[in-house]
């Protein structure tokens, strides 16, 4: 690239953040008495539910839109996760930072590793941005304060990272993320928070997905979900064309999700499964199956009457310890066999058309 170009381009950002600070000052002055839209279902999971009957299990391609390369690839390598990938029958992946990550030893090099995964796959992976140096930034900052320099330098570099052609959206950003296990590390800040709300802009300015972790409940019992769907209203309010991913289902009640993705068009959702009663504590969190690993039936009939809106994001930690053998073969035999339960045109939008579209430019 020229010098003038990027000189140009550089001029270009910097009028573009310019942009956001001033759009995003009214936006974080809305009360925090405003109500969510529709009314928040936070009562308890009926984990003893009805479940739908399993059938034969879905079988077409599939695009996994949630992994994570962890560790540096210490148990792994870039060989081993196309070989799983293709095995499974994963025609595509995304991979992405966790919202921790930016406190791990190997964020350099896991990122890293994602520009390189990316770059040696011929198109079939590709990659979100952002988390590494924003979270946890975010995290800090809403405790102890930021100057402004400072995020412009950081929403700069992220708006740099945008032109990459393999870096397709802003994420995992992980507002609500809480200890699920021992040494998670614990992120919390709210959406309205004004940072956060620059973030959104500047995905809505650049026309990419932000993915989202926020968890509506801690494992203690305590509740944010209420306060969650009440600022993604206000986030919607002010930037109506942000195309947002809540992760995991949005980790809430179908009833909740429901009316979100009813409410806020540019929703979209991943589908993880996490049986409840495992070590991993989600039973707070809307697991979409029982502890038989059956799907229950207000989630299936969900899917299937909106299937445009899910995609598949397993989760996936390649490079830990837990993924060294066939562990992500087994995820992606269980999404098949939950997809196998709903109606194939469903299935297979759920499965690989949504995101194909989405990521990849294609219908």
């Amino acid at each position: 690239m020229s010098l003038k170009k990027s000189h140009l381009l550089r001029c270009a950002g910097t009028l573009l953040l310019l942009l956001l600070f001033v759009q995003t000052c009214h936006a974080q002055k809305l009360s925090s008495s405003t109500q969510p839209v529709f009314e928040v279902y936070d009562g308890p999971f009926q984990l003893d539910r009805i479940t739908r009957k399993f059938s034969s299990p879905y079988k077409g391609p599939m695009i996994d839109t949630h992994t994570h390369i962890l560790q540096g690839l210490a148990h792994s390598s870039i060989d081993k996760v196309l070989g799983d990938m293709n095995e499974a029958g994963i025609t595509n992946l995304i991979v992405l930072p966790t919202p921790n990550e930016g406190k791990m030893r190997t964020r350099d090099t896991n990122a890293k590793l994602r520009r390189q995964i990316t770059q040696t796959s011929n198109g079939q992976i590709a990659r979100l941005c952002g988390s590494t140096y924003l979270t946890r930034w975010m995290n800090t900052a809403f405790r102890k304060g930021y100057t402004r320099s400072h995020l412009h330098e950081l929403l700069n570099r992220l708006s740099d990272d945008l032109e990459n052609a393999d870096c397709q959206g802003i994420g995992e950003i992980g507002p609500y993320h809480f200890d699920k296990k021992p040494g998670m590390g614990i992120i919390h800040f709210p959406l309205h928070f004004e940072p956060m709300l620059k973030l959104a802009a500047l995905a809505e300015q650049k026309n990419v997905v932000l993915d989202l972790h926020a968890e509506p409940r801690k494992p203690d019992g305590t509740s944010y979900q209420k306060e969650i769907i009440r600022d993604i209203g206000l986030i919607y309010h002010h930037y109506p064309n942000l195309k947002l991913i809540l992760s995991h289902t949005g980790m809430t009640h179908p009833k909740n999700a429901r009316a979100l993705l009813e409410t806020y068009p540019n929703i979209m959702m991943n589908i993880k499964i996490v049986s409840p009663g495992k070590r991993l504590k989600w039973d707070h969190l809307g697991p979409i199956e029982n502890a038989d690993s059956q799907l229950f039936e207000d989630w299936a009939l969900f899917f299937e009457q909106m299937p445009e809106k899910f995609m598949i994001g397993t989760d996936a930690r390649f490079g830990t310890r837990q993924y060294q053998g066939n562990r992500y073969l087994k995820s992606i035999k269980a999404l098949r066999q939950l997809l196998g339960c709903l109606p194939k045109e469903a299935a297979r939008k759920i499965a690989y058309q949504n995101a194909r579209q989405l990521f990849f430019n294609e219908d």
